[in-house]
């Protein structure tokens, strides 16, 4: 597993690859909203098309319930988390996003960076 994470034009771009276990997985979203905090933006992009394992249903689970928990903690409501994770399936379906989202943390899933880029954009327009 590998993983860099940079600033690019008022976002956090994190890029992904190579076999990721839950902890790895877990590991990395706690860095990326560590960095997005501290670089104070609320926007996020991650990189996962160059990931290669996948995790089970229920790690999914826990990736996203962990991570949305994380980040609510971290950023004390001071800075709403928007985040995009592009990859698709079976390595990316949604799910974790889904989980995250409904604890509080704006997850979406996309196949492509230029969709998330431009989701990400949306937000940084109207906030």
């Amino acid at each position: 597993m590998d993983f860099t994470i940079e600033s690019r034009n008022r976002l956090v771009w994190v890029t992904v690859t190579g076999q990721v276990s839950l902890n790895n997985a877990v590991e990395i979203f706690q860095e990326t909203f560590d960095a997005a905090i501290k670089l104070g933006t609320n926007l996020i992009l991650i990189d996962c098309t160059g990931m290669t394992s996948v995790l089970s249903e229920l790690e999914r689970y826990h990736l996203g319930s962990i991570s949305a928990d994380y980040a609510l903690q971290r950023s004390k409501e001071s800075i709403a988390l928007k985040v995009a994770v592009v990859g698709t399936p079976p390595v990316i379906d949604g799910f974790a996003a889904l989980v995250a989202s409904n604890r509080g943390v704006t997850t979406e899933t996309f196949s492509d960076t230029s969709n998330a880029i431009e989701w990400l954009n949306h937000f940084a327009r109207s906030g």
